[in-house]
């Protein structure tokens, strides 16, 4: 049945809406799974710096606690050696054992403590920042192998600051990064092709390469800066910014 000519058009046009709302509601349902992606990959990201780090800090902790066993185990040699009985070895055991639980408690304590806080990092900063997300890349979340061969920190001003208390601050933090880069003062011996840039401040812009570790104390000082902020203020925002990536093993020992 043929249908009058006004009345075909009309449902033509409510043809071409309906595509047009599937077109719509398609795309907005592409936009959301990507949305969604994104910040499961930035969750994702967020979660392994946070575990790497106090991963770290473990690891750390243990190599310390290695040098207290083989202390403790000299120690408990000689007292067995000077009095030939096994108490004192026995009660040299007993406190390594119970210097050692205390430690892992404590750090896993920190653990389970810290990884909140820095799941909610910035939303919880007094000031803004810009970029956070953007820094935790999965090539710097993968190992501590992985850098980013620039990454930028720029602090902006807000009016009555205290520039000279940031600008310690910050000088506080340089320093801190070098220890990260498998030798003393910076990269490797110089080598050229060692792409990793040394950090330094330049006003309250701070330059430098980044890798895992370096992402940590990059969020520590961000913390810093927070404390200060809410005590005098002065801190209008932060900016953060990485390019490039490049691997760089550590140093094997033979």
């Amino acid at each position: 049945m043929e249908r009058d000519p006004d009345l075909q058009r009309l449902v033509d046009q409510a043809a071409r809406q309906r595509g047009a709302d599937a077109a719509r509601r398609a795309e907005e349902e592409a936009s959301a799974a990507r949305d969604r992606a994104a910040a499961e990959a930035a969750r994702q990201a967020k979660q392994t710096v946070g575990l790497g780090l106090y991963a770290e800090i473990e690891r750390q902790a243990s190599v310390g606690m290695g040098w207290w066993l083989a202390m403790l185990l000299g120690l408990a040699a000689l007292a067995h050696g000077w009095s030939g009985g096994v108490w004192p070895s026995f009660v040299a055991g007993a406190a390594l054992v119970a210097a050692w639980s205390v430690r892992v408690a404590y750090r896993w304590l920190g653990l389970v403590a810290g990884l909140p806080a820095f799941r909610r990092f910035p939303r919880d900063v007094s000031f803004p920042v810009d970029g956070w997300d953007a820094l935790l890349t999965p090539r710097i979340a993968d190992d501590v192998e992985q850098w980013s061969t620039r990454c930028q920190i720029e602090i902006a001003l807000a009016p009555g600051a205290d520039e000279a208390v940031l600008t310690a601050a910050a000088d506080l933090f340089v320093p801190r990064t070098r220890r990260w880069f498998y030798g003393e003062g910076g990269p490797i011996g110089g080598a050229a092709s060692d792409l990793r840039e040394a950090w330094r401040r330049d006003g309250l812009v701070l330059r430098g390469s980044a890798n895992l570790w370096v992402v940590g104390d990059i969020y520590r000082f961000l913390r810093t800066l927070d404390r200060l902020h809410r005590r005098i203020g002065g801190v209008a925002g932060v900016t953060l910014g990485a390019s490039g990536a490049i691997q760089v093993p550590r140093p094997s020992v033979d």
